[in-house]
């Protein structure tokens, strides 16, 4: 028996390749559509987003606009904050952007696309076992960053995941993130 979220990773695979089969055969138009990134700008607290420890918090000072925004505290020298978004389900060959705002004085956190397979599996976009990421470097008050990623083969979704790393210290705001996902155009 399928878990609930395998049968909607497998749902999407049937999906996405019906989608490709109508555009194989009509004129279906394509354009990037901002995805269902639920609770993006923290206004639910950490609602949609899954912690690995305590160093995420949604506070009122962290935000950029509405009442919440993400705040990242890491004073651990040893160990890195890790926090993800939910998963939005995107095809191989679909381009994903992220966007959003961040504040800090300090570069200890990057912000990364978390690719998975059907089996929730981590797809790295090389063999070195990068992810493609921003590097969240000081800033001048609030700044918008914006990175993307061209879907890998065997991809069912992806979700954001902000981390700090397990060397470095520091205090950062981010808040207002968004996904724009740009379908793969049909092969011909």
């Amino acid at each position: 028996m399928l878990s609930p979220l395998a049968f909607a990773r497998a749902a999407r695979v049937f999906s996405g390749a019906t989608a490709c089969l109508l555009l194989s055969f009509g004129t279906v138009g394509l354009k990037a559509e901002t995805a269902l990134l639920e609770n993006g700008g923290f206004e639910d607290g950490l609602a949609h987003w899954h912690s690995r420890d305590e160093m995420s918090s949604a506070v009122a000072e962290a935000a950029r606009t509405g009442k919440l925004g993400l705040r990242v505290v890491d004073e651990d020298e040893g160990l890195g904050s890790s926090l993800n978004s939910s998963e939005i389900f995107v095809n191989e060959g679909d381009v994903v952007e992220v966007s959003f705002y961040a504040n800090t004085d300090d570069t200890f956190l990057g912000v990364y696309l978390w690719p998975v397979d059907v089996d929730g599996r981590l797809i790295k976009a090389s063999e070195r076992g990068d992810l493609v990421s921003v590097r969240i470097e000081p800033t001048a008050g609030w700044e918008q960053f914006t990175f993307q990623q061209t879907m890998p083969e065997g991809v069912s979704a992806v979700s954001i995941w902000v981390h700090s790393w397990s060397s470095a210290t520091g205090t950062a705001s981010l808040d207002d993130f968004k996904i724009t996902v740009t379908p793969a155009t049909p092969a011909e």
